[in-house]
């Protein structure tokens, strides 16, 4: 006989899980300004020349990040929503009201 398992996935945590991807996303996509902001703040012309280099590379290593981000949060949104589909379905089928 096989065991039979049960799987359980909390659909609001994915939910929130793919929120605060997208909100983290949204501020990093936002932090180049507070760089400039930073650098032009300073006074100072050496100073602000290492701020400015290291936005720059920062914001390369950003980009990247928000890239990947932003996939993850439509992915895990696209396996919240076919998991609601499926589960909707599932309910519906049992009821007897899926044709």
């Amino acid at each position: 006989m096989a065991d039979s398992k049960r799987i359980s996935v909390d659909l609001g945590e994915l939910a929130t899980l793919w929120g605060d991807l997208k909100s983290a996303s949204a501020v990093l996509s936002g932090a180049d300004n507070a760089v400039n902001r930073i650098g032009d703040a300073i006074g100072h012309s050496e100073l602000e020349g290492k701020v400015r280099e290291f936005a720059t590379l920062w914001g390369k290593t950003r980009e990247s990040l928000i890239q990947d981000m932003d996939v993850m949060w439509q992915n895990v949104q696209i396996i919240e929503n076919s998991l609601r589909d499926v589960d909707t379905k599932l309910k519906q089928s049992l009821d007897g009201k899926l044709a």
